[in-house]
Order: C-alpha cells, then structure tokens, then sequence
C-alpha cells in the first residue's frame, strides 16, 4: 500500500510541474502580446494628436498617452510632442478667435464668418461660442441689398428691434454698419443699442430674482443700473415699484434764482462720468453712457476722441486677459500667474477681473495638483480667489477645457 500511494504521489507531483511549466510558458508568451497592445495603443493616440484639427481633439489624446505605462517605449517623446502640437493648437484658435472679435467690431461681417467657421467646425476650444457668434452673424445681409433701399432696410431693422427680434434686427442692421453716411451711422448706432439692451435684460432678470428673494438693495442697484443707461427700458417703473420704489435721495431745493440744468451741464457731466469710469477701469459703464453721449451730439470731438480711445482700451483688455489664460492652457503657470496677477492690480471691467481671478486661482491650484497636492498653501490662495470670482454676481465659470481637479476645488472652495 505504502509503495503505491509512494507511485501516486509521483505521479500526481509530475502533473504539478507539468501544468506549472505550461502556465509558465504561457505567461512568457502572452507577455509580449500585452506589450504589443500596449504599444499600439500609444501609437493610435500619437497618431490621433498629430492629425487633430482642433486643441480639445489633441488634449484628450494626450491625456490618453499620460495613461498608458510609463516603461511603453517612445511613451514620453510622444507625450512631449503631442503636448506640442496641442499648445500649437490652442495658441492657433486663440489667435483666431480674437481676429473674429476684431473683425466684428469692425462691423467686418464676411471676415468673421470665415474666421469663424472653422472654429466651430472643428473640436476646438472656441466651438461653442464661435457657433453663437455664427448664429448672430446670420447671413450678413447677403442678396437683400438689391431689394431693400437702406432707408427701408434701417426702418424695418429698427422694427426688429423694437420687436425683440434682436437676430433679425442685428442681420439687417449689418448690410448698413460697414456703410459711410448717416444711415451707415445709425446702422452702428443700433448695434450698440443692442447690446446695450440685452446687457440690461440679464440686468432685468437678476433684478427679479433679487425681488423673489427680498434682495430689494441688489434689486435696485440693478434697476438703477437699468436706468441710467436705458432710462425707457420696458417694465422697469413696474419693477421699480415691486422693489419698493427705489428711491433717489430728495432733490436740493431750487432756488428762484438757479436754472435748471440744461443741456450743456447734462451733456458735460455724462462726458465726466464716462472719464471717470474709464479710469476706474469699468469700460461697460463707460460704453452705455457714451452711447447717451453720442446719441446727444453724434459729431462733438471729445465724444469722437472718448470712443476711440474706449474702443483701444478693450481691445487691449482683452488681449491680456486672452494672453494670460493662453499661458494657463499651455501649462505654463508661472507664466500665466505673474500675468494674471498685474492685470487683477489694475483697474478692469469687473467681468474681466472676475475671470482673471478664477483662472488665477485655477492656475494656483494646478501648481498645487502638479506638487502632489504638498503646496497647502497655494491651495488655500488658489481658493480664495475662487471665492473672490464668485463675488462678482453675474460670474459663471468656463467649465469647458478645465481640468476636473481644478473643477472639483473650485465646486468645493464655492461651498465655504
């Protein structure tokens, strides 16, 4: 008995090994098979980076490629060059974009179109709102000059807008704006007046939900707001009065012997305000009250000298503001922190700053993320300009392109 569990016992410890060698074996030979997937899997990404059209095509390869295995060969050059083509991308877009923005205040419609096509036909960062600036572009008027005379083109405009029809309006107002003469002017005019308007509406409906919430300070600073710039704004003395009246402060006693003010006084103080909110850096403000200026005296010379120089200061804001988040999207935060932190120093429109603040926050905590999350103080300085942003009550973040991490702090810091 004892030889043949001796014999079995053998038996049983050969068919151990042979099934330990095969296992063995088989592991040798799926191993290079996972490495060849592997392999394929970074190629397929690099290849993907390279032949996009658009940044956010080339950042999701890259985030593809940051995935697979650091010990893949060729991991890290194809990183390196993906990440290349990928800030090469979105400085691209970057550029274009803001030759569309100048070409439409321009009034250069065709320009814009063609700048904009491709932003928004293609994954490119700018695909959003390069697709709404092409929805209010329209047609740029395009086969109605023939039919309508510019008198005629100017009035139904007008129509439009007064109708609430601002698509309408703003397409027919653009066979004109690029026009030399007085209907061209007033075609200009209409423009602004519509932006002005729709501004106001999101004023409006701020204003309402202040109401609801028996917020009836905010209510009417923004009613307030509302009137100074569009003093006929529709529903505003309804408004007014569920706000509780919104009263001025008494009026200074007149004296018999003191005039009205008339409108010289009316004309020069309104050029006052507009330099003084031109240097406190509130360019918005500043456009509505020189929009009232110019509707006063169309030709004077300071309301001539006041837009040009209010057009350049935007333009320049604008270009900092898109400079310094460019240098935030390439990665280059040191870069992009001593950037955005001159332009919140400065005196800006309160929209810009709160933007500049967000991403000077994001920007902080990307540095704390690439720290390994060790640098708590550049979390906690990240999160209080978070804070500051959402301060600002029309602020709403571009959560579009924005790494989730950043994304989740940011959600966390607007908790506190």
């Amino acid at each position: 008995m004892s030889i043949l569990r001796v014999t079995q016992t053998k038996k049983w410890l050969s068919s151990l090994s042979r099934a330990r060698n095969f296992f063995l074996s088989l592991g040798v030979f799926l191993s290079p098979l996972a490495s060849s997937a592997s392999s394929q899997q970074l190629k397929i990404a690099a290849y993907g980076c390279q032949a996009a059209k658009g940044s956010v095509i080339a950042e999701s390869k890259l985030a593809e490629l940051r995935r697979l295995d650091s010990s893949i060969p060729d991991r890290d050059r194809a990183i390196s060059e993906c990440e290349a083509k990928f800030r090469s991308l979105r400085s691209q877009e970057e550029m274009q974009w803001n030759k569309a923005q100048e070409a439409i205040r321009n009034y250069d419609c065709a320009t814009a179109k063609k700048l904009l096509l491709p932003l928004w036909q293609n994954e490119t960062f700018y695909r959003t709102p390069a697709r709404d600036e092409l929805t209010r572009l329209g047609n740029c008027g395009q086969g109605e000059q023939s039919i309508l005379e510019e008198a005629t083109i100017l009035k139904q405009a007008e129509g439009a807008f007064r109708a609430g029809d601002f698509q309408l309006a703003r397409r027919l107002a653009r066979i004109l704006a690029s026009r030399p003469g007085p209907n061209g002017e007033k075609a200009r005019d209409l423009l602004q007046r519509m932006d002005i308007r729709e501004l106001n509406n999101k004023r409006y409906t701020q204003a309402r939900l202040a109401i609801r919430g028996s917020d009836l300070e905010r209510a009417c600073q923004l009613l307030t707001e509302i009137e100074e710039s569009e003093a006929n704004f529709p529903s505003l003395i309804e408004a007014k009065a569920l706000a509780g009246g919104c009263a001025a402060p008494e009026p200074q006693h007149v004296t018999p012997q003191e005039k009205p003010e008339g409108e010289d006084q009316r004309f020069n103080r309104l050029i006052s305000a507009i330099q003084r909110l031109l240097k406190q850096g509130d360019f918005e403000k500043a456009r509505e009250r020189l929009t009232k200026a110019k509707s006063m005296r169309p030709t004077d010379g300071t309301v001539v000298t006041l837009r040009k120089t209010l057009e350049a200061t935007i333009k320049n804001e604008r270009e900092l503001i898109s400079a310094a988040i460019g240098s935030f999207y390439r990665g280059q935060y040191s870069e992009a922190r001593s950037r955005l932190k001159e332009f919140v120093a400065e005196p800006h429109s309160p929209d810009r700053i709160a933007l500049a603040r967000f991403f000077l926050g994001a920007t902080l905590i990307a540095e704390y993320l690439q720290s390994g999350e060790t640098d708590k103080k550049k979390k906690e300085e990240g999160i209080g300009f978070f804070q500051q942003a959402r301060a600002f009550a029309e602020f709403s973040p571009p959560n579009r392109n924005v790494p989730p991490k950043v994304m989740a702090i940011y959600e966390e810091a607007s908790k506190r």
